[in-house]
């Protein structure tokens, strides 16, 4: 304090001179006209050119705001980019959609289309895994079918993500029928050829032929009737007088890229009703 106190007492004269000075010219251009306009004019001047570097600072500051504004909006125009690039690429690889589509509505069922994210068809126990979860609406013992025919039934799902029990798996049996006849079967898969999978039941008094069409029998909730399977291939006489069927695939699972899951729209209530049917057995 003693310090500061010197300080002014050296520089008091100076202090004295400067206060001075800007109260006379306080005085000058407030009683002229003409000063008072210029003083006016160059302040004016001062205060834009600051006004102009502070607004260069805040808008350089926001740049980075501005940029992850950017950043977004360009992820989501390149996910809505990517969503539409993979529906026309459907449509150019499934020619028959549009007629698939028109026969689920006449036979009360839809069909979500998804892709094959990872498959195994060299295996005992094959799988497949798609693109379409829970999110979506997929539920266990939904049909899968492709535009070639009958793939599978959904045995689990999660958010994103179902796992597929396909034809080509030991484990899997659908109950099918050669088309135009009413006796059904089963067709199992031995494990062999992914090529081809075997018609079981069907007696041997039954005229079938090689070429003939094996589709869905309808007799379950899972795919309705008349979805293609295949074709019959060899045929003989196996034991307890039914025949041992070939059945060549419709679909090539090596190359499946495509897929349509199918939610029949009866099923809730054809379940619900063979539940209270074998209860009252």
């Amino acid at each position: 304090m003693e310090t500061l106190l010197r300080f002014f007492a050296i520089f008091k004269n100076f202090f004295v001179f400067l206060l001075l000075e800007i109260l006379g010219l306080m005085l000058y251009f407030s009683y002229n006209s003409y000063q008072h306009g210029k003083y006016l004019n160059a302040s004016n001047v001062v205060a834009g050119k600051l006004y102009g570097i502070r607004n260069e600072i805040t808008g350089y500051m926001d740049l980075n705001n501005q940029n992850w504004d950017l950043a977004r909006e360009n992820a989501s125009l390149k996910s809505q980019l990517y969503a539409a690039n993979k529906a026309l690429e459907y449509f150019r690889e499934d020619s028959t959609y549009a007629i698939r589509r028109k026969i689920a509505e006449k036979n009360n069922y839809s069909f979500m289309s998804a892709r094959v994210v990872n498959a195994t068809f060299t295996k005992a126990h094959n799988y497949l895994t798609l693109d379409k979860g829970s999110n979506e609406g997929v539920r266990p013992l939904m049909g899968v079918v492709s535009q070639a025919g009958v793939v599978g039934i959904v045995s689990s799902v999660s958010e994103h993500f179902s796992l597929v029990i396909p034809v080509l798996n030991v484990s899997s049996q659908i109950s099918v029928k050669v088309k135009n006849k009413s006796q059904t079967g089963t067709l199992v898969w031995k494990g062999d050829d992914y090529r081809y999978a075997t018609l079981q039941e069907i007696p041997s008094y039954i005229p079938i032929a090689k070429g003939d069409s094996i589709v869905t029998s309808g007799y379950s909730s899972i795919f309705p009737e008349g979805i293609f399977v295949g074709k019959i291939g060899k045929y003989g006489r196996g034991k307890d007088q039914v025949l041992s069927i070939d059945v060549n695939l419709g679909p090539d699972f090596s190359k499946l890229v495509y897929v349509d899951i199918i939610d029949f729209k009866n099923a809730e209530e054809m379940k619900k009703l063979e539940k209270e049917g074998s209860l009252n057995e």
